[in-house]
């Protein structure tokens, strides 16, 4: 139960510091587009810089539209960079959630350690 209570609460951290760490990110971006973007960039000035510019001249007008349209390609960015991570470090999913099976591409084999425990425990007693 102790075991278990201390990686809750070491999750919970890693929650908050990802959260913090998140939006200390994002603040610093919107420094850099207010202090240094052009809408005269090629596309990131249409599709970046133009709507911050008009959010801090008319901030409701962000109200007049949809989320998806606001944050469409935050979104895509986003996302193409956590499909990147993942395929590039291989053995994130694996990790993550500790599974038995792990791929061979994340260089453990396709067993688990109790199996292997298993089976050496049958080969020292002659079973094949």
């Amino acid at each position: 139960m102790n075991e278990l209570f201390l990686s809750m609460l070491l999750t919970g951290v890693q929650i908050v510091i990802v959260i913090l760490a998140v939006d200390f990110a994002s603040g610093v971006l919107h420094w850099l587009e207010d202090s240094y973007g052009k809408p005269s960039w090629p596309f990131l000035g249409k599709h970046v810089i133009e709507p911050n510019i008009l959010h801090h001249f008319r901030p409701r007008a962000f109200t007049k539209t949809s989320v998806w349209r606001r944050n469409s390609g935050t979104m895509v960015i986003c996302g193409s960079l956590m499909v990147m991570v993942v395929l590039l470090s291989g053995c994130l999913l694996a990790d993550l959630f500790r599974s038995r099976m792990r791929p061979a591409m994340c260089g453990g084999n396709t067993t688990s350690g109790r199996r292997d425990q298993s089976m050496y425990q049958l080969r020292e007693r002659g079973i094949p």
